[in-house]
């Protein structure tokens, strides 16, 4: 058993990162339309609904992992399964796409290239998920464990951005022949 202070941040950190890709999807809901249709898996009649389906989804499967349910966790690793398997399957076929849908800007632009190192990613993010699974003592957090929750999760997420920063850059480089 480890101390319920560890993987705090964890759960959190993925309960804020389903909860933000949601509303992203939800306030972007022409984009994230194109998105869908770009795959060129899903019937065009069923696109409105899934368009809206996976951000419901993903924002209770935030609900689910903020509350410490199960459900959350599990839901979590299968959303990210779907999606990594999506990302396989058109690397597979030689489909590129213009925008995964894997990240909080409009257009990756990059096609398959990037699709692989999502691919990468998810496999990451499922990893650090199954953290989760550890047995947890039963102490109860005080206010200065709260403050350490709050901390790690700031350093979690500008860690997270800058590394996206950081690899959207070296492509636009290398896209242009500086790297």
């Amino acid at each position: 058993m480890i101390d319920p202070l560890i993987l705090m941040p964890v759960s959190l950190g993925f309960a804020i990162f389903w909860a933000l890709s949601g509303l992203h999807k939800l306030n972007n809901f022409q984009w994230f339309i194109q998105v869908l249709t770009g795959y060129e898996l899903f019937p065009k009649r069923l696109i409105g609904l899934m368009a809206m389906a996976v951000p419901v989804i993903e924002i209770s499967v935030a609900a689910a992992l903020a509350l410490k349910s199960s459900i959350g966790l599990f839901g979590s690793v299968a959303l990210l399964a779907v999606y990594t398997l999506l990302l396989i399957f058109n690397t597979l076929r030689g489909h590129e796409l213009s925008d995964c849908g894997c990240h909080w800007g409009e257009g990756s632009g990059d096609g398959g290239g990037k699709m692989k190192s999502y691919i990468y990613r998810n496999l990451l993010l499922m990893a650090a998920m199954m953290t989760m699974l550890i047995p947890t003592g039963s102490r109860h957090l005080g206010l200065l464990d709260w403050v350490n929750v709050v901390l790690a999760l700031a350093f979690l997420s500008v860690s997270f951005l800058a590394v996206i920063s950081l690899y959207s850059n070296f492509q636009k480089m290398k896209a242009t022949g500086y790297v």
